[in-house]
């Protein structure tokens, strides 16, 4: 019996152990995420995430992808636009919506595909979508740009 209680209190220890390390990792990550971190934060109103809005940041690909460091500008709703330049958002009759296929912040703007839409036809596409949206983010989207007789073209994975 002495032996069981033995091994139910190491067991206890270690579970201790444990959970108190789980909590001190979490309370260091939440510090680092909240005050060191460079990451930039908003908060949208329209969906659950998406990048902030009017923002220029770079993201540089894995050596795998080429390595390339990429230029990324957004306007206020958080569609990308080609760097130094207006949204499209306003002239666009053709509305690109989805994940992050329409993202696409692994290449320039020019190689996107609003972007090579906008090269044949001036301001024809706009391009909106970040990673792991959902059809209901989808949705919110369409109703945020809210522009009748439009093409909206929806990107879904």
């Amino acid at each position: 019996m002495k032996d069981v209680m033995t091994w139910i209190k190491v067991l206890v220890i270690n579970i201790a152990v444990l959970l108190g390390l789980l909590i001190i990792l979490e309370i260091a990550w939440t510090i680092y995420e909240k005050t060191l971190s460079n990451k930039v934060r908003c908060d949208l109103d329209w969906v659950l995430y998406n990048y902030c809005p009017n923002i220029k940041t770079t993201k540089l690909n894995h050596t795998n992808d080429g390595g390339d460091l990429i230029e990324i500008e957004v306007d206020d709703l958080g569609g990308r636009v080609k760097i130094g330049s207006n949204s499209t958002l306003q002239n666009a009759q053709n509305f690109l919506i989805g994940d992050s296929f329409i993202q696409a912040d692994e290449i320039e703007y020019e190689n996107t595909i609003y972007g090579l839409w906008n090269k044949m036809v001036e301001n024809a596409a706009y391009g909106l979508g970040f990673s792991s949206w959902n059809p209901i983010q989808y949705l919110d989207a369409i109703k945020k740009i809210g522009k009748a007789n439009s093409h909206y073209y929806i990107f879904h994975n």
